[in-house]
């Protein structure tokens, strides 16, 4: 995306907006000071849950190129890569580029290009925010807006056991019966049922549901 020192320094011209974030990078005695992991980890986020995006570690709001001492590369990479593994839900994988721009006084300094690119999946922080680029700012995704960015991106999404807002308890069923449709429920505790593969996912302790009725989809729970 950013692959020069020029391209930088033009989209830093342009100002911030949908693909490009600016951070400052304040460094303490053993790591970032500022952002703290949980906000970089929802710039990631919001990049990947939208058309993804670069964040220029080194740049102030104002595009003051602050830059990042050579010491510091190192661990601010490490950093980078901890909260993109560590801090995010599934893990993201940026590009990190060094680029070598002039300072207001001339003197070249070294900033990161975190590049992230649109996901194949829907990611939140791990404190369970779901985020989405919108402009030059980040926002939450809203109830009605999570379920259909989960269709875009191809891959069902069944949400976890919920409490029922009528106050109506689900009736438990035995196992092997048939749920609603036809389908087999599990013997093993909640299920969360993927209608893409037709078998339960991970909530179920067995790998496989028990068997379908006669006719069900072949070779699952067989």
């Amino acid at each position: 995306m950013l692959g020069t020192a020029d391209e930088v320094q033009a989209r830093i011209r342009a100002g911030e907006d949908s693909f490009v974030e600016f951070k400052g990078l304040p460094l303490g005695k053993r790591s970032v000071i500022s952002p703290n992991a949980e906000a970089f980890a929802g710039e990631m986020v919001a990049f990947a849950n939208a058309e993804g995006g670069a964040i220029l570690l080194g740049i102030q709001d104002d595009g003051t190129v602050e830059g990042i001492a050579e010491s510091e590369l190192g661990t601010v990479e490490q950093w980078v890569v901890n909260v993109a593994t560590n801090g995010c839900d599934p893990p993201i994988r940026p590009v990190i580029r060094k680029v070598l721009l002039p300072g207001e006084d001339g003197v070249e300094r070294a900033v990161f290009v975190v590049e992230v690119k649109q996901s194949l999946y829907v990611h939140a922080t791990t404190n369970g925010r779901w985020l989405v680029r919108v402009g030059s700012s980040k926002r939450r995704l809203t109830s009605q807006e999570l379920p259909r960015l989960f269709q875009q991106r191809g891959r069902a999404y069944v949400f976890d056991e919920q409490p029922v807002m009528t106050g109506v308890a689900r009736a438990a069923r035995p196992p092997g019966a048939l749920s609603p449709g036809g389908r087999a429920a599990c013997d093993t505790g909640p299920t969360r049922y993927d209608p893409m593969h037709e078998r339960c996912r991970p909530r179920c302790c067995r790998p496989r549901c028990l068997a379908l009725p006669e006719g069900g989809p072949r070779g699952v729970g067989r």
